[in-house]
This record gives C-alpha cells, structure tokens and sequence, in this order.
C-alpha cells in the first residue's frame, strides 16, 4: 500500500482480506477502532465498521476467530449500503442501519461458518448481549434472518432460538414491524410457516400471536413499501402465495406445532427439514404432476408410432405412476403423507 494509507487503513484492510499475520501483530493496537475513511461502495470501504464488522461480513473466519478476545461488541457507526446474499441469490445497494454487530452483518451475506462461531458462543462473555440487539427493528437478528431467508438461518433459528427470539420480538412489536408482513412481502414461505406456528406454541405465543392476528392487510403493504428495499420485495404471485398461506392457517388448516418451538433448547432436533418440505410441497407436486404428464405423452406417442406400422403386440398405456422410476414414485408417497 501506498505511504498515504495509513496503519489503521491497513487494519481495516487485513480484517477485510483476512491477513492474519497482520492481525496477530497489531491487534492490541487498532482494536476498538472505527473506520473513518470515506464511504466507498466500489472497494467494499465501510465508514464506521471496526475490524471484526469487516471479517464477520466477508466470511473470514481465522479473522473473527483472532479478533474474538479484542472486538466482540462492537456494532457499526454509520449507514451504510451493502450486498446482501438472500435465498433468491444476491442482492445489492441495500441501505442498512448503524448499530448492527458482526453476527448480524454475518447472517446477512451468509457467511454461516461465522454466524455459527458467533452462535455457538466465543463470545459469552460481558456484554455479549449487544451482539443480538439493533436499534432498527428492520436489522434485529430475527429480521436479519428473513431477510436471508435461507435454510441456514432456519436452522440457526431452531438452535439457538432461546437466546435472542423473544428479544427481537419484542423489539419489533415495540418499533411496530410486523416479522409476518416482512416474511410476506418479501415471499420467504419457510418464514411465513414459521411464524405461524411460532404463534401456534407454547414459548412465543405471547410474542407472535398478535403478528398474526393483526390482519389490516392494507396496512401490512403500507409498511412494507415503506421499510422493505424495494430490491428485496417479492413478486406479487410469491405474496399471493404467503398470503394463502396465512388464510390457511387462520380457518384453522394448519399443522401441528413443531416440538423445538416449545423450547427443546439448543439441541433440537432438525425438525426445521419437516416443515420446510412441508411449504415446498406443491412445488414438488406440480413437478411431479409434469413427469407424470410427460410419461403418459411419451407412451401414447409410441403407441401412434406402431399403430402406423401395424404392430400392437407391445402397445400400452401404462398408469403414470407405474411407469415412473422407483425415487419418482418415493418422493411422491411422500407427498401424499404430508397431504
């Protein structure tokens, strides 16, 4: 680097690579520090985040792992714009509060090694619990896991969902956020089932019942155009679909309560695959339904072929279902089980 850049520049920049024999040598020195360059989206310079902001966003884990004992709880100064990697791929030039720690801008870009690390707890120590607050309900852990809307935050959630859950619920009821109307809006299925049955147990009724109950739908897309990021709103038949889901489970045809969500504690069991299947089931059917169709297309086609030709010793329409391969006919079963 150039002799205009400075040493903090340089820490900031090691964290943000992942030199950790940078980071060994000047932890002490730079740690607890803020970066106060100015904002530069085109080379990832973050004014107002310190050293462990920048290696828990990029997913290094040596880094975090270094700079566990020197930045724990520190949270980011400034606003800032980011790219976020969300289930529907990535999305950038999304403005995000100040106020977030590592482990939230590591659910964020779905950096899930770190997350876990953050998680599964290095950093349990004094005040650790400013890890899992923000002053924007929009950016709480809970939010930040919807927005990635993921597998891996699910699962995250279904772990370690004692440690921060009614917290962030709170936090959103007192700020007047809806998680469901985010989850709608912003089409997360998996997300929408989740909070339905998180109204439905024993632990969070309390919290998510009057999310749900609250169903003044014009001021759910009132809200949601007004906190979502436009990049991150859903198309209308992927809304549609959430809100079905919704009605659904307000005229009572809902499933049971997973058994995690009444506190199994840390080591649930990955339940969290049950009901994922289970709002991905259609999908499934209708993909199925497809070979089906294609089979039986395929057959009467051979069938035209031979008749044309006079033979029809080996000429037959077959059942669909017989005619599919033994993993076809399995994965319907399956869906015939949760329907």
């Amino acid at each position: 680097m150039g002799s205009c850049v400075s040493k903090g520049d340089n820490w900031f920049t090691a964290c943000k690579y992942n030199d950790c024999s940078y980071i060994k040598d000047n932890n002490f020195a730079y740690s607890e520090s803020y970066d106060k360059r100015e904002y530069d989206y085109s080379h990832y310079v973050f004014t107002g985040f310190a050293g462990i902001h920048y290696a828990a966003y990029f997913g290094h884990i040596n880094a975090v792992y270094l700079l566990k004992n020197y930045e724990p709880n520190l949270i980011t100064q400034s606003d800032t714009i980011l790219t976020l990697d969300t289930c529907y791929g990535i999305v950038e030039g999304i403005q995000v509060c100040s106020g977030l720690s590592g482990l939230q801008l590591s659910i964020l870009s779905n950096a899930n090694q770190v997350s876990n690390m953050f998680f599964e707890g290095f950093f349990l120590g004094k005040n650790q619990q400013i890890m899992f607050m923000s002053q924007n309900a929009m950016f709480t852990v809970f939010s930040c896991q919807i927005l990635n809307g993921s597998f891996e935050a699910l699962e995250q959630l279904e772990k370690y969902h004692r440690i921060y859950l009614q917290k962030d619920a709170r936090a959103l009821f007192q700020q007047n956020i809806n998680p469901l109307m985010l989850a709608v809006y912003m089409g997360r299925k998996s997300f929408v089932s989740l909070i339905l049955q998180l109204s439905e147990s024993a632990l969070y009724s309390e919290y998510f019942e009057v999310f749900v109950i609250n169903q003044d739908y014009k001021q759910w897309k009132e809200q949601a155009y007004k906190v979502i990021p436009l990049q991150l709103l859903a198309k209308q038949k992927d809304i549609d679909c959430c809100f079905a889901m919704v009605k659904t489970h307000l005229d009572g045809k809902h499933e049971p309560v997973q058994d995690w969500m009444g506190g199994v504690g840390y080591e649930g069991s990955l339940q969290i695959q049950d009901y994922m299947n289970h709002t991905d089931i259609q999908r499934q059917r209708r993909l199925l339904k497809k070979r089906t169709s294609m089979s039986t297309r395929t057959r009467i086609s051979i069938s035209t072929v031979n008749n044309s030709f006079g033979s029809f010793s080996e000429c037959s329409i077959q059942s669909p279902r017989k005619s599919l391969d033994l993993q076809t006919q399995n994965m319907i079963q399956n869906c015939d089980e949760y329907i």
